[in-house]
């Protein structure tokens, strides 16, 4: 964000509670899928817009068009449980019901 000109926001005070970053960490190490987002990347950005009474002064929504599939265009998941022995880590959400 910086190096686009867009003014960084301060990180939410608990972000910086070290038990906070420690169950982010633990939480990531979780992750089993990674799904590549790009080609609609536009539409998350549109729908977060939408909210304008959210987020109408969000940084979310000043991000550059590039930047936001850049930083927003992979969504992550936890698989809770597997019926199906499909191999992890996946980029398919439905790869083992294939």
């Amino acid at each position: 964000m910086k190096a686009a000109g867009i003014e960084v926001p301060a990180p939410p005070q608990r972000m910086l509670d070290p038990e906070v970053v420690r169950r982010m960490e633990e939480v990531e190490k979780r992750i089993t899928t990674t799904v590549d987002t790009s080609a609609v990347a536009h539409r998350k950005r549109d729908a977060l817009a939408a909210h304008g009474s959210q987020l109408d002064r969000s940084w979310w929504v000043r991000f550059p068009d590039d930047a936001f599939v850049e930083v927003f265009g992979h969504e992550t998941f936890i698989r809770a449980e597997d019926r199906t022995g499909a191999p992890v880590p996946e980029d398919d959400l439905f790869a083992g019901l294939r």
